[in-house]
């Protein structure tokens, strides 16, 4: 069970009580599963925010072009609409991380490179 808590990220004491349950088929409180994960040594965290990667300037630039292209295509009374698929830091903020006390937890927070955004 180490091994797979140490490779597997939990928000809560109570989700790796589901997971042990379901696995193993033993039962334990959430505050016996809190009490055995201090004793194999996790911790509760709070992940770090770090900035994530931009995209590759050609694929801004791809971007950039194919967004002229559709404001000189499109009729005069039709709107653009921008679509974000980043997730809200203040959601990342608010969950505590179940990790090994020698790891350190780290989320990135801007969309990684070849994401996709959208425009409709």
């Amino acid at each position: 069970m180490d091994d797979y808590l140490s490779g597997t990220t939990y928000l809560r004491a109570q989700d790796v009580v589901a997971y042990v349950k379901k696995t193993f088929g033993v039962v334990y409180t959430v505050a016996g599963m809190t009490d055995l994960l201090k004793r194999l040594g996790f911790v509760y965290k709070k992940p770090t925010l770090t900035p994530g990667k931009h995209p590759d300037v050609a694929i801004q630039q791809a971007f950039i072009e194919s967004y002229q292209k559709l404001k000189e295509t499109k009729g005069k009374d039709d709107p653009i609409y921008f679509m974000d698929g980043v997730q809200d830091q203040a959601d990342l903020l608010a969950g505590l991380l179940s990790q090994p006390e020698s790891d350190r937890a780290a989320v990135e927070v801007f969309p990684q490179a070849g994401s996709v955004q959208s425009i409709l």
